[in-house]
């Protein structure tokens, strides 16, 4: 829900003028914005190892078909009974039997053949208490297993970490899990309360004070729960909400500032220590130290670069003729040439890293998306993300930053973007 600051006291001006403890219809417009650049970048195909190709598997009918074999909603299997009715030779429950036995049931006091009597021990099985054959006694060590206490073969001991290698990591072809594209839209719509509050807080603030990154920092931590849950389970955009969160905000502390402006903005917001954040080690933090990678937040204290990189590389598309979907893919590809992708770091190591990179980095010598070399060599860069499970999901939300920046500028919507989020 928005809220107008005319009707509400107290509260600090900001450089816009305005004034108000809740949110106003421009910190909405904001956060829109941000929503519609995060949709754009999901609905943009193909990205090179990151498009969702899923259809059911083969021999799979399509929802609400039925299934060779198995009997259709409502209608019970072939041979079986259906609930309600009697069975022939069987008795009805609660009705007695004509004193006959049941066939296959003993009678008092004569055992079932084949069944041991009680007290009897069963031909093949050892007696109470005697080990079976070839089972060792209690305390003995069985051979091929390792005795309580000592590591077995080729494992380390407690407390020691094994080695991070590539295969180890994920072994070829496999893929994470992901959310399905409508989950995705799905997610990125949760974004909107969270960017609001963002630009609400940078507004009344007005400055890029440790107070506003320390509630930046706590509204984030927020949002991602929210997303978390609109995304079921999965991260995604989790990116999103640290890059766009900063942009928002550098948005509402400069109004009206120019696409490249704005990582200024956020490098000095980004300066600030967060001393609310969780001591926890990240999946980026323990990167960063393991492989000196920047991380995102060597990114923003650096002030963005990549999103200025991805902006020069749409404006160069353009001008060379590319439509608005070639131009955003060779933007995504100039990112994942340079960038230090986290998350590929930590799945697949520096090894998956340059393969990234090398291959993007091929494609766009190739001539990028507008030239026929430049498509056939994406195509083989997406396939070669997928044999490996590569995925760089690092550099969307850096497209989405550098999207927002254009349309928080102009103030119009997406070009060929999706419809407004409501």
């Amino acid at each position: 829900m928005t809220l107008s600051a005319a009707g509400t006291t107290g509260g600090r001006r900001g450089p816009s003028g305005r004034r108000g403890r809740f949110a106003d219809a421009l910190d909405a417009r904001l956060a829109e914005t941000a929503i519609r650049a995060v949709l754009a970048v999901t609905e943009l195909t193909p990205k090179p190892g990151l498009t969702d190709t899923r259809h059911p598997a083969p021999g799979r009918p399509a929802p609400g078909q039925p299934v060779p074999g198995q009997p259709a909603l409502g209608q019970p299997a072939p041979g079986r009974p259906v609930p309600g009715r009697p069975v022939p030779g069987h008795p009805v429950p609660g009705q007695p039997t004509s004193g006959r036995p049941v066939p296959g049931q003993p009678t008092s006091g004569h055992p079932v053949p084949g069944h041991p009597v009680p007290g009897h021990p069963v031909p093949g099985h050892p007696a109470l208490g005697h080990p079976a054959l070839g089972h060792p006694a209690l305390g003995h060590p069985v051979p091929g297993h390792p005795v309580p206490g000592h590591p077995a073969p080729g494992r380390p001991p407690p407390g020691a970490s094994a080695p991070r290698t590539e295969s180890a990591v994920r072994a070829p072809g496999a893929r994470p899990a992901a959310p399905d594209p409508g989950t995705l839209r799905w997610a990125a719509r949760a974004l909107a309360p969270g960017l609001t509050a963002m630009a609400a807080a940078a507004r009344r603030t007005g400055e890029p004070t440790p107070e506003l990154r320390a509630e930046l920092g706590a509204i984030g931590r927020s949002t991602e729960w929210t997303v978390r849950r609109a995304a079921c389970g999965t991260r995604a955009h989790h990116g999103a909400i640290w890059v766009l969160g900063l942009l928002v905000a550098a948005s509402a502390l400069e109004p009206g500032a120019a696409p490249g402006e704005l990582g200024a903005v956020v490098k000095r917001l980004a300066a600030h220590r967060d001393r609310a954040a969780p001591l926890r080690p990240s999946r980026g933090s323990t990167v960063s130290v393991r492989y000196g990678a920047a991380g995102a937040r060597g990114e923003a204290r650096a002030g963005l670069p990549h999103v200025r990189r991805a902006l020069d590389a749409l404006h160069t598309a353009r001008n060379a003729g590319a439509d608005e979907a070639g131009a955003r893919l060779d933007a995504l590809l100039t990112v994942m040439s340079t960038l230090q992708d986290t998350h590929v770091l930590y799945e697949a190591g520096p090894h998956g890293l340059r393969r990234v990179q090398s291959g993007a980095r091929a494609v766009l010598e190739a001539g990028g998306t507008a030239a026929e070399a430049g498509r056939a060599a994406l195509s083989a860069f997406d396939a070669d993300l997928r044999t490996h499970g590569l995925t760089p999901a690092g550099s969307l939300p850096l497209l989405a930053g550098a999207l927002y920046a254009e349309q928080a500028a102009t103030g119009a919507p997406t070009a060929a973007g999706p419809a407004p989020v409501r």
